[in-house]
């Protein structure tokens, strides 16, 4: 049976929560499903400095497309929670997805 996850990357439990699914989820047979969830969409007040993470999510949907979510899911965490980046500006997503193998002119239309 498929689990969905509604997550996003500026969320500290859904980085937790899909860090312990990726790692459960071949031993338990599922599939994991992302959809996505903006905790701060546009009209929303940031606290502090969150992305907005509509880019985001957007550019883990094209990765979907290609077989590469699992790897780009975990690039933009990481680049949130470890590396303090903005994963709100395209150039930040850019350079992760084609980090990965992404094609940068595709990427970019995301």
């Amino acid at each position: 049976m498929p689990v969905i996850l509604f997550a996003d990357f500026t969320c500290a439990d859904s980085y937790s929560t899909e860090t312990m699914l990726a790692a459960i989820s071949t031993e338990l047979g599922t599939e994991v499903h992302y959809r996505a969830f903006e905790r701060y969409p546009a009209g929303t007040p940031l606290p502090d400095m969150r992305p907005r993470t509509r880019k985001a999510h957007e550019a883990a949907r094209f990765a979907r497309d290609r077989g590469m979510e699992r790897p780009v899911r975990d690039a933009i965490y990481a680049a949130h929670f470890v590396e303090g980046r903005d994963i709100g500006r395209v150039d930040v997503l850019v350079e992760l997805g084609t980090a990965l193998g992404l094609d940068r002119t595709e990427l970019k239309v995301v």
